[in-house]
Parts: structure tokens; C-alpha cells; sequence
């Protein structure tokens, strides 16, 4: 009897063992998937190096090269454009200073003769006062 129970005890034992050794083979080669998962992962990692990279760093480099072709043109636009802007400027205040010489000249034709005969005709006036206060005064003596 106790052998028999040595014997089952031994037997539950061995397919005890017999369970963690499928588990483990189970274990090892799910390892080995994994390890061959991540190795195809580095396979295709090189493949996206090696095929694909060059030609998305060459479309980035002309993506830059315009950009810069983008941003030189838009430079000129705007040197230009303050250029056109400063031309226009001269051109508006030479404009402005040939319409004030005008108004000075229209100034000087036409009312500067008006201005000296009310200044002549205030002075008359004045003298006209003042010879008539004079009188005035030399007639009250």
C-alpha cells in the first residue's frame, strides 16, 4: 500500500513535470516567435532605411529648396515693393513741392499786389489820421 501511494505520488509528480516541461517548450517557442517577430522588425526597419529614406530625404531637401526659393522670391517682393513705395514717395513730395512753389508763385501774382494796395491805401489811411489828429491839435492851440 505504501508503495502504491509512493507510486501515485511519484506519477502525479511526473505529470506534474510532464506539464511544466509543455509549459516551458510552450514558453520557448513563443520566445522564438518573438525573437523572429523582432528580427523581421529589424529586416523591415533596414528595408525602410535603405528603400525609402533616401527618397523622403530627397523629397525634404527639395521641399527645403523650395522654401528657400519661396522665401528669397518673397524677400525680393518686399524689397521691391518699400523700393516702389519710396519711388512713389519722391515722386508724390517732389509733386507736393512743385504745387506749394505754384501756390507761392499764384501767392505772389495774385495776391501780393491786392496785399500791397491795402497796405498802401491802410498807410493813406494812417497819414490821413494822422495829418487830421495833427490839425486837430495845432487847431485847438
Amino acid at each position: 500500500l505504501i508503495f502504491l501511494k509512493l507510486f501515485v505520488i511519484l506519477f502525479l509528480f511526473l505529470k506534474l513535470f510532464i506539464i511544466i516541461l509543455i509549459f516551458l517548450k510552450l514558453f520557448v517557442i513563443v520566445l522564438i516567435f518573438l525573437k523572429l517577430f523582432f528580427i523581421f522588425l529589424i529586416f523591415v526597419k533596414l528595408l525602410f532605411i535603405i528603400l525609402v529614406l533616401p527618397k523622403l530625404f530627397f523629397i525634404i531637401l527639395v521641399l527645403l529648396k523650395l522654401f528657400f526659393i519661396i522665401l528669397v522670391l518673397l524677400k525680393l517682393f518686399i524689397i521691391i515693393f518699400v523700393l516702389l513705395k519710396l519711388f512713389f514717395l519722391l515722386i508724390f513730395l517732389k509733386l507736393f513741392f512743385i504745387f506749394l512753389i505754384f501756390v507761392k508763385l499764384l501767392f505772389i501774382i495774385l495776391v501780393l499786389p491786392k496785399l500791397f494796395f491795402i497796405i498802401l491805401v491802410l498807410l493813406k489811411l494812417f497819414i490821413i489820421i494822422f495829418v487830421l489828429l495833427k490839425l486837430s491839435l495845432f487847431s485847438s492851440f
